[in-house]
């Protein structure tokens, strides 16, 4: 097979030096497949011209909000796509980059569909307009992968897709989170960040959907005593709709029991990981939840929601709660932090559920759908 394969989201995260979770999936499957007999045309949408890299990466003469909305209104591709859809034998976006083609089909992965039915968690700037193309995309593609049955329903239900025409495919785990790192390496890193006692760990992007600001005030309400030996670290970089959110941050570290750490590299977040009495993650939406597995890998306790796809994924390796309840997330970050058999046991389980979601089960899936539509 001939692919033509979509890395804009994937480039765009090399360049800032992190990857969020689609770059995280695009990366494994890109890595995969390098290793097969396929041959690959990789592309990113820009409008800047650049020089073809040593992959032959391709580039659309446009940014994908562009060529999106006008392939989507004019029903056929634009700009140099007819010259470069003549090289493959079909596209697979999975970046949310969706594409139109006239004589090739479109495989997409959908992670989930949070600007519709959730339109007030994402930026506001174009919402309207990405939304039209961003539909109009997904239903232009002949086959839609997604990554767990929670996002599937989601789109058959608000997209009206025929559950024939889309297929689950679990996130895998890279392997870089099962190595352990030693005491003293880890030691090194705590000092870097002037860390200096038992700490809670959340990760992700800061905005509405992640639900930091009830992590903050679930923290807040425990038992001081808690507070003093337990501090709160908040990893990941500014979003959106901060602005309330940012000064609870700063009111946070001003108490000294706790932290806000723009950027850490990815060994430093494994670092952080495995030397945290938790990773609280009760986010409000999750297509997948990636981290609560990469904790699971990295032995490390996990707090997150019983809503959405996450007990699909976390089954019983993890404290579940209402992530709209700040008092349930505090009762659990009370008795996760004074019990070590119960974080044992999540440790436990943990390492049990995570041998379900491994890269080599996902490329294999994958491979499946590409040849059944392609021999469709």
């Amino acid at each position: 097979m001939t692919i033509g394969f979509g890395t804009t989201v994937l480039e765009n995260g090399k360049e800032k030096g992190r990857l969020d979770g689609i770059g995280v999936y695009t990366q494994a499957i890109l890595n995969a497949l390098e290793k097969t007999e396929h041959t690959l045309y990789p592309l990113k949408f820009s409008s800047i011209k650049e020089a073809i890299s040593s992959k032959k990466l391709s580039y659309s003469n446009l940014p994908y909000s562009i060529h999106s909305g006008l392939s989507s209104i004019l029903h056929m591709p634009i700009g140099n796509f007819s010259t470069y859809e003549n090289k493959i034998d079909f596209f697979f976006a999975p970046d949310h980059h969706i594409p139109h083609f006239k004589k090739v089909p479109v495989i997409a992965t959908v992670m989930d569909i949070i600007p519709f039915v959730h339109p007030e968690w994402v930026s506001k700037r174009l919402r309207t307009f990405k939304n039209f193309a961003f539909k109009k995309s997904i239903l232009s593609a002949e086959h839609i992968i997604t990554i767990s049955e929670y996002s599937k329903q989601d789109i058959m239900h608000n997209l009206n897709i025929p559950e024939n025409k889309i297929s689950i495919v679990p996130l895998g785990v890279d392997e870089k989170y099962f190595k352990r790192i030693d005491q003293k390496e880890k030691q090194t890193t705590l000092d870097k960040y002037n860390i200096d006692k038992n700490f809670f760990i959340f990760i992700g992007t800061l905005q509405p959907r992640k639900n930091i600001m009830r992590i903050i005030e679930a923290y807040e309400k425990l038992p001081m005593a808690l507070k003093d030996k337990n501090a709160l670290i908040i990893v990941g970089q500014n979003g959106w709709e901060t602005d309330e959110l940012l000064k609870s941050i700063q009111h946070l570290e001003k108490s000294g029991h706790g932290q806000w750490l723009d950027y850490v590299n990815d060994h430093d977040v494994l670092a952080l990981l495995q030397s945290s009495i938790g990773l609280v993650y009760p986010s409000l939406y999750e297509g997948f939840g990636l981290p609560i597995i990469e904790a699971f890998a990295a032995q490390c306790p996990v707090i997150s929601s019983n809503t959405t796809s996450i007990p699909e994924v976390a089954g019983d390796a993890a404290l579940l709660v209402n992530p709209l309840c700040v008092n349930g997330i505090s009762d659990a970050m009370a008795l996760l932090a004074s019990d070590s058999t119960l974080r044992k046991e999540l440790i436990r389980k943990g390492n049990e559920r995570v041998k379900q979601f491994t890269w080599e089960k996902s490329i294999k899936k994958h491979l499946e759908i590409f040849e059944a539509v392609m021999h469709k």
